[in-house]
C-alpha cells in the first residue's frame, strides 16, 4: 500500500527505484514464462510510473526552498553606484570683504558615488520560522496529492488483474464448449449417415464452432488489451503468456481509511491555514535590522565637500507597518472560511469512502451467497447436459436445444470461478481503498 508517512515514503521510493533499475531487470531476464504476483505488479507501478520521480523531485524542492528561506538571516550585502552631470549646482556667494574664517570649496557639476550597504536582520517576529513551516507543509500537500494519484494507479492495477483473470475464465468457457462440440462432431456425422440426425443439425454444429472461434478471438484480443494496459502502468513488458498469482496470506483489513494520503492532505491543509493566520499576526509586529553603509565619491555625506573621499554610516532600522492591523482582518476571515471549506471537503470524502466500503461489503456478501450455490448449479447443469448429449446424438433433441444446455453448463462453471475471483478481490480492493 501507499505509505502513510510522507517523508518515509520519499526515502523508501529512492531505494525502490534503485532496486527497479538494477535488480528487477536481472530477475526479468532470468525468467521466461514468469509467474507475476499482484504485489509485484503493484510495486512495479509505484516504482516505475513517473509519480515516484515526482515524489523525489518534490522532496528536493522542499529542501532547497527551506534553505532559501533561511538565507534571510544571513547578512545582506548590496553594492550600487551612480554618476551624474548637473547643469548647475548649489553655490554660496559672499560679498567682498566678508571673512567667515573658513573657505567654501567650489562645487563640481560632475558627481559620482559608489555605495556598499550591509544589513543584518535582528528580529522579524518569527516570520522566517513560520515561512519554513509553510514551505514544508506546501510540499507535503503536493506529495500527498501525488500519493493519492499513486493510490489510483494501484487501484487500476487491481482492476486489470481482476479483468485478466475473469477474461481467462471466459476463454476457458469458450474452450470447454468448443472441445465438447469437437468431441461430438464425429458422433453426429455418424448419426447423420445412419439417418438418426438431420444433416442440418451437423451444419448447425459446425457453424457454432466457427462462432465460438470468433468469440474466442474477441476475448483473446480483450485479454491482450488488458495485458498491454498493465505493461504501460507498470512500465514492464508483460504479455499474455505471463501467469498472474494471488498475494500470499491475503486477509481482511479494518475499515479505517484515515491513513489514506488524501486524508493526510486535509490535515496538512488545516495546519497550512493555521500558519497563515500566524503569519498575519506576526506581520503586525515590527522588524528590526542593523545596517552599515559605506560610500566613496563626491560629494559624500558632507554635501559641502567635493573632494574624492570615503564616508560611512551605521545604525539600527525599525520597520513597522501599522496598516497591517486593519488590512489583515479580512484576510483572517478568508482563511477561516478556507478552513471550513477543507472540513467540508473532508466530510464529502468520508461519505464517498463509506459508500464505497459499503458497496464492497454488499458485493462480497453477494459473491459468498452465490458461491454456496455454485457447486449445486454446476452439478445440475452438467447432469442435464450429459443427458441432452445422448439425446442429441440419437436424434431426440435438436442441436439448438443441446447448445442451450451446453452454454448453461459452461456459464455455470465459469461463473463459479468468477465469483471466487471477485470474492478474493474484495480484500485487495478494500486494502487499497483504506490504504491499510
Amino acid at each position: 500500500m501507499v505509505s502513510t508517512t510522507l517523508s518515509h515514503k520519499l526515502v523508501f521510493g529512492q531505494y525502490l527505484i534503485f532496486f527497479s533499475f538494477f535488480i528487477f531487470p536481472i530477475m526479468l531476464h532470468a525468467q521466461d514464462g514468469r509467474i507475476l504476483s499482484l504485489d509485484s505488479l503493484q510495486q512495479w507501478a509505484k516504482v516505475n510510473y513517473p509519480y515516484s520521480r515526482q515524489l523525489i523531485l518534490n522532496d528536493l524542492y522542499k529542501k532547497e526552498s527551506i534553505k532559501s528561506i533561511g538565507t534571510q538571516w544571513l547578512p545582506q550585502l548590496t553594492v550600487s553606484g551612480k554618476t551624474s552631470y548637473q547643469s548647475e549646482i548649489t553655490a554660496v556667494s559672499l560679498p567682498d570683504g566678508i571673512n567667515l574664517g573658513f573657505t567654501l570649496g567650489e562645487g563640481e557639476k560632475f558627481q559620482y558615488t559608489g555605495q556598499v550597504e550591509l544589513t543584518q536582520l535582528l528580529f522579524d517576529g518569527g516570520l522566517t520560522g513560520i515561512s519554513k513551516e509553510i514551505s514544508k507543509l506546501d510540499c507535503n500537500i503536493k506529495s500527498g496529492n501525488i500519493e493519492t494519484a499513486m493510490l489510483q494507479i494501484e487501484n487500476t492495477v487491481n482492476s486489470l488483474f481482476e479483468n485478466i483473470l475473469v477474461t481467462k475464465e471466459q476463454i476457458k468457457m469458450l474452450d470447454y464448449s468448443m472441445n465438447d462440440l469437437i468431441a461430438r462432431e464425429k458422433n453426429v456425422e455418424t448419426a447423420v449417415k445412419n439417418g438418426m440426425v438431420l444433416s442440418s443439425e451437423l451444419q448447425e454444429l459446425k457453424a457454432e464452432l466457427i462462432n465460438l472461434e470468433q468469440n474466442k478471438t474477441d476475448a483473446s484480443a480483450l485479454l491482450a488489451t488488458f495485458y498491454s494496459q498493465l505493461s504501460f502502468i507498470t512500465q514492464v513488458k508483460i504479455d499474455t503468456s505471463e501467469v498472474l498469482q494471488w498475494p500470499v496470506g491475503l486477509t481482511d483489513c479494518n475499515d479505517d481509511y484515515h491513513n489514506r494520503p488524501d486524508f493526510l492532505v486535509f490535515e496538512q491543509q488545516i495546519k497550512f491555514y493555521d500558519l497563515q493566520l500566524k503569519t498575519l499576526q506576526r506581520k503586525e509586529l515590527p522588524q528590526l535590522r542593523i545596517f552599515a553603509d559605506g560610500y566613496y565619491g563626491r560629494p559624500g555625506l558632507n554635501a559641502m565637500d567635493y573632494s574624492d573621499h570615503f564616508s560611512g554610516i551605521i545604525g539600527v532600522k525599525l520597520q513597522w507597518n501599522i496598516s497591517d492591523f486593519y488590512t489583515n482582518s479580512h484576510e483572517k476571515k478568508k482563511i477561516v472560511v478556507q478552513k471550513q471549506i477543507i472540513n467540508n471537503q473532508q466530510d464529502i470524502l468520508n461519505i464517498e469512502l463509506d459508500q464505497k466500503l459499503d458497496q464492497l461489503k454488499i458485493d462480497a456478501n453477494k459473491n459468498k451467497e452465490l458461491i454456496m450455490k455454485d457447486d449445486d448449479i454446476v452439478n445440475a447443469r452438467s447432469a442435464v447436459r450429459e443427458t441432452s448429449a445422448v439425446q442429441f446424438e440419437n436424434g431426440a433433441m435438436t442441436f439448438a436445444d443441446y447448445l442451450l444446455k451446453l452454454n448453461a453448463e459452461s456459464r455455470a462453471i465459469s461463473n463459479r470461478q468468477i465469483h471466487k475471483i471477485r470474492l478474493r478481490m474484495y480484500s485487495i480492493k478494500k486494502e487499497t481503498l483504506t490504504n491499510n
